[in-house]
Parts: C-alpha cells; sequence; structure tokens
C-alpha cells in the first residue's frame, strides 16, 4: 500500500478530534435552527417521497399508474398492495410501528432491490375490497 500523505494524516486526525466534533455539533445546531431550514428540508423530503412514489406506481403499474383491478389512474388514490396480504406487519417490521415513514422505506427497499415481485397497485376502493375479502368479509377493529 502507498505511503499516505503528512496532510492527509493531520486532518484525518483533526476530524477525529473532539475539539472538531464538538464545533461540528454546534455548528449543525446553529444550522439547523435557522429560520426557513425545517420549512426548505420538509419541502425536499416531501418531493422526494412523491417521486419515489410515483416512481413505485408506474413501475408496478407497468407504465402509467393505474389500478390493476378497475384501471382508476388519479394517483392520488392509488396505492400498492401486498399481493399475498401482510402490508401491515412488512411496515411494522421497518419501524415497529404504522407510521407514514414506513410506507416510504418499502418503496426505497423495493427499488433497491430491484422491484421485486409480490405487489400490484389497487386504487384505495379496490384495496379496501381485497382487504375484506382476504378478511371473509370480517373487519377487525383493534384497540
Amino acid at each position: 500500500m502507498g505511503r499516505v500523505c503528512k496532510m492527509t494524516e493531520k486532518r484525518a486526525a483533526l476530524l477525529q478530534s473532539p475539539e472538531y466534533k464538538e464545533y461540528m455539533k454546534n455548528y449543525c445546531k446553529e444550522y439547523r435552527s435557522r429560520p426557513g431550514y425545517k420549512e426548505k428540508k420538509n419541502e425536499r423530503r416531501n418531493i422526494q417521497r412523491a417521486l419515489l412514489r410515483l416512481e413505485i406506481l408506474t413501475v408496478y403499474s407497468g407504465g402509467d399508474p393505474k389500478c390493476a383491478r378497475c384501471g382508476f389512474s388519479d394517483v392520488r388514490a392509488l396505492d400498492l398492495d401486498h399481493k399475498n396480504g401482510g402490508g401491515n406487519d412488512h411496515r411494522r417490521s421497518k419501524t415497529g410501528d404504522l407510521r407514514r415513514g414506513a410506507t416510504y422505506a418499502i418503496y426505497s427497499e423495493l427499488r433497491d432491490e430491484g422491484f421485486p415481485e409480490g405487489y400490484r397497485v389497487l386504487c384505495r376502493n379496490c384495496n379496501w375490497i381485497t382487504h375484506v375479502e382476504r378478511s371473509n368479509g370480517a373487519h377487525h377493529h383493534s384497540s
């Protein structure tokens, strides 16, 4: 292995120093408290999530996003369905609960895994009908 530049060694040592870590901690805290930071961050996150969702719906629809059962195509009311059920368990496995971010964690996972089979796009009505059919008509509310 080749020699490491003395400046690189010094820089690496500086980046690991407690003083630098404290400086960065304070800088980041100050940066995050600047006016507009949170709004811009949320806006970027929302755009990234919308694009990811559209990509997932497009891929699993085989083109233009639409319901696999009825053909409904308004993306505002389309969902990704686990063909064999288990969507809630899948979301819980990501975060321990059913919070919204778990859905996007699943979307990212599906993209990273090359869009595996076992999923389809359904409109919310057909998704609910599928849920009821899987439950044999019995919908159970949990407290």
